[in-house]
C-alpha cells in the first residue's frame, strides 16, 4: 500500500497540532507533569516534562517517583550528560586512573 508524501505531510502536521493542543491541558506542577506526560507515553512530552521539572528544581527521586521508575534511572535516561559522564569514569576506572 502506498501512501502519497502530501498525505503523510498532513498526518504529521495534524498529529504535532493535537500535541499541543494536547500539551495545554497538562498540570503546572512539575512533577505532576511528568506523571501526567508518562500516562500519555509520549517520549517528546516526558523528556520535556522531566526538563521543565529539574529546570523548576525538582530532584530525581521525585522525578524518578512520577516515572515509577528509581532516580538513577531517571538521571540515566534523561540526564544530557549522565550517559557520556558515566562512561568518561568507567574509561578512567579501567585504565587506574583518578575519581
Amino acid at each position: 500500500m502506498a501512501t502519497n508524501p502530501e498525505d503523510i505531510e498532513a498526518a504529521r502536521r495534524q498529529g504535532k497540532a493535537e500535541a499541543e493542543a494536547l500539551a495545554e491541558h497538562a498540570p503546572d506542577d512539575p512533577i505532576l507533569r511528568v506523571a501526567w506526560a508518562d500516562g500519555i507515553g509520549d517520549a517528546d512530552h516526558v523528556r520535556d516534562a522531566v526538563s521543565r521539572a529539574r529546570t523548576a528544581g525538582a530532584s530525581w527521586k521525585d522525578i524518578g517517583d512520577a516515572l515509577g521508575i528509581s532516580h538513577h534511572t531517571a538521571r540515566n535516561r534523561f540526564n544530557p550528560s549522565g550517559y557520556e559522564g558515566q562512561r568518561r569514569y568507567r574509561e578512567r576506572k579501567k585504565q587506574g586512573g583518578e575519581m
